[in-house]
């Protein structure tokens, strides 16, 4: 079968006419223009997702100097046809099949010293999901240079925590919001990746049992952080909605914390 796709307009009205009016014809527009940042495409993955399936980010940076290893298929959805290749390559062509009209840049380098500032500037919200600390204090001191809303997710066992710092605002929060206390980018960047995890543990906060006891394992039988894809879904669903409230110009808390093991 050959199917013609309409133009770029009366696809997104047609992919978008049952978003309304739980999200309006104005706010879908400026969700849909928007310039959005994503930098670590593991839980970041889940996030491009929900925000091209709710009909926004026509402006995509993606950055991830990984390729997909089966250890990420537990959270990326991904093909085993997949399995080597870069993690932008397998997530813009994810995302561009879902929208064609897409402008998606890559930078499957990851971030670096060499082009964090092009990667931020001109971004209207960028979401920091990398997990090296001294690349994390990075990404805050271009946002908060170019004055530019900031928001992190972290899998938690079977809890989401999101964090929102509003660098485009005054008075501008401090790194972390404070949570790591007077850290410099020297001390970070020597961080192991023992050392990176007790880092991300203090930054998260309230650990639960089960996720104290996956911590421990971390150099020995884990690799790194553990995460879990429903968590990975949830952290995506819940920083597009971030994302559309601050393009809106709505005030947003500094934390949310969706916990499923204590709702349910």
């Amino acid at each position: 079968m050959i199917y013609k796709l309409p133009n770029e307009k009366e696809f997104q009205n047609e992919r978008t006419v049952r978003n309304r009016n739980l999200i309006t014809t104005e706010e879908q527009k400026k969700f849909y223009n928007a310039t959005i940042g994503i930098a670590g495409l593991s839980v970041g993955s889940s996030i491009a997702t929900a925000i091209v399936l709710t009909g926004g980010g026509k402006h995509l940076r993606l950055a991830d100097n990984d390729t997909l290893e089966l250890s990420n298929m537990n959270r990326i959805v991904a093909s085993v046809e997949d399995l080597g290749k870069l993690k932008t390559d397998i997530i813009s062509r994810r995302l561009l099949d879902m929208n064609p009209y897409l402008d998606i840049n890559l930078f499957p380098e990851g971030l670096t010293e060499k082009n964090i500032a092009s990667f931020t500037k001109g971004l209207d919200v960028m979401i920091d999901e990398v997990d090296n600390m001294a690349i994390k204090y990075r990404i805050r001191e271009y946002c908060k240079k170019y004055r530019i809303p900031l928001i992190s997710a972290a899998d938690n066992g079977d809890r989401a925590v999101i964090d929102v710092e509003r660098y485009d605002r005054n008075p501008q929060p401090n790194f972390f919001h404070g949570r790591l206390g007077k850290i410099t980018y020297d001390e970070l960047a020597k961080l192991d990746k023992i050392g990176t995890g007790k880092m991300i543990t203090k930054l998260v906060g309230d650990i639960p049992d089960r996720m104290r006891e996956s911590l421990a394992q971390i150099g020995k039988t884990l690799a790194s952080w553990p995460q879990l894809g429903s968590i990975a879904m949830l952290n995506g669903a819940a920083v597009a909605y971030a994302v559309r409230q601050i393009l809106l110009g709505k005030s947003m808390k500094d934390r949310t914390i969706i916990a499923l093991d204590q709702l349910f």
